[in-house]
């Protein structure tokens, strides 16, 4: 069997993977009506030494995520009301980005200035700007997935909590041929970005397991979702979709599409939920993937998860419910793991206390999500933590339920090797 690329070609997948991800938001016409610049952020506090904690919110400009902030500040307003971490208040700075290098480095220089003890990464793709000036001041950042090339092979002080992002482009395809579906179709935007994507990454991954693949592309002004729909059902494969539409609205009007045309298999919808709910028992078979158990997934769940589950709801209750989806407890979820991470920790807390505590924790049960593991061994030149990718099929209630029962790491002979001295 043909093995998936490795060394060179990994970095590359990396940088595709960032780019076409921007450019599938960008399309999604995201944004945020949020003020700029940087906030600090405080609720009832316990009478503890405060933590200052840095938080990156990608809301703003061409494919700004809205969703991570407010489920970061629900975390943080939750841990603040109910003791802080270890009895320790928690200060928030957070700072708002628009995936340019410029904003991130004067957010850097922000947080170095603020001496904030760590910071979190809300899905930012243009967080790779702002390694150095953390690493210069000794500050560790963690997040969900690493949405740049640098952040996911950077080994000094990033720890993301889920699997890489080229895991997350190899696990549906290891999920299609284990279930016996021989051609995928997904779309994605004209761009030379998603052209670098399936090129690199979905193509060669699909090749590797004995799959066919093909592209569909269309034009990023205006895009026709039934006439998308039509294209994909021509290919006449046993899976269509797309794994990089992170808009519900988008992923409802590509279902709705395919079925209105009389595509009767498999819908594969990247990390969107709220299309089951809204079509209802027109929906059919249809697949998604994630780094966290959601709300949508709590009826499977372990009995701890849907504990954790009822206590996120909780805490973004007064979040609006287009800023509660996947990335919004994705973040949330990262915000709890790293309160967890710092309760262990015997002494001061700071920087380079967080930094070793994060760097000595192996299989410690995250919140809502698989086990994490940050020193290194996980995949060796990463800064994933994490080496499984939760599959989830929808059912006819809307919920989703994962295939065999939660996180699978991926087989070894499928997993991508990182690239010696960084991507290119």
């Amino acid at each position: 069997m043909k093995r998936l690329p490795h060394a060179k070609s990994f970095g590359r997948w990396l940088a595709a993977l960032a780019l076409v991800a921007l450019a599938g938001l960008a399309a999604a016409g995201c944004g945020s009506d949020s003020s700029s610049g940087g906030d600090t952020t405080a609720t009832r506090k316990p009478p503890g030494t405060p933590i200052k904690i840095g938080v990156l919110d990608p809301s703003l400009g061409a494919g700004g995520i809205t969703q991570s902030a407010p489920g970061a500040k629900a975390a943080f307003a939750w841990l603040n009301e109910h003791g802080g971490i270890g009895g320790h208040p928690v200060d928030v700075v957070v700072c708002q980005v628009d995936n340019t290098p410029e904003k991130n480095i004067a957010c850097g220089n922000t947080f170095a200035q603020e001496k904030v003890a760590a910071v979190v990464d809300g899905f930012d793709f243009g967080a790779g700007a702002i390694l150095p000036i953390l690493h210069s001041a000794s500050i560790p950042i963690v997040g969900p997935v690493a949405f740049t090339p640098q952040g996911e092979t950077d080994t000094e002080g990033s720890f993301y909590f889920a699997s890489s992002q080229a895991a997350f482009s190899i696990a549906p395809m290891v999920s299609f041929k284990e279930q016996g579906l021989k051609h995928v179709a997904f779309t994605q935007i004209d761009a030379p970005s998603s052209h670098a994507y399936f090129e690199h990454a979905l193509i060669p991954a699909a090749q590797a397991l004995g799959l066919t693949f093909t592209p569909v592309y269309y034009p990023p002004a205006s895009p026709n979702f039934q006439t998308i729909a039509s294209t994909l059902a021509a290919t006449k494969a046993d899976v269509a979709g797309a794994a990089g539409l992170s808009d519900d609205g988008q992923c409802t009007a590509l279902a709705e599409g395919l079925r209105n045309v009389g595509f009767t298999k498999t819908i594969f919808a990247g990390f969107c939920t709220a299309f089951a709910s809204r079509m209802g028992e027109k929906l059919g078979d249809a697949e998604i993937y994630s780094s966290v158990w959601l709300p949508e997934m709590k009826q499977y769940a372990p009995a701890d998860v849907q504990q954790q589950l009822d206590d996120a709801e909780a805490a973004m209750a007064s979040v609006p419910d287009d800023q509660r989806g996947y990335y919004g407890y994705a973040t949330y979820a990262v915000v709890m793991t790293l309160a967890k991470v710092i309760e262990g920790i015997d002494g001061r807390v700071d920087a380079p206390s967080i930094t070793a505590a994060l760097r000595a924790t192996k299989d410690m049960p995250a919140v809502l999500g698989a086990p994490i593991t940050c020193d290194g061994s996980v995949r060796p030149g990463s800064s994933s933590c994490v080496d499984g990718v939760l599959m989830a099929k929808a059912q006819p209630d809307g919920s989703f339920k994962p295939l065999n029962g939660g996180f699978q790491p991926l087989p070894p002979e499928y997993a991508p090797k990182p690239p010696a001295g960084g991507s290119e």
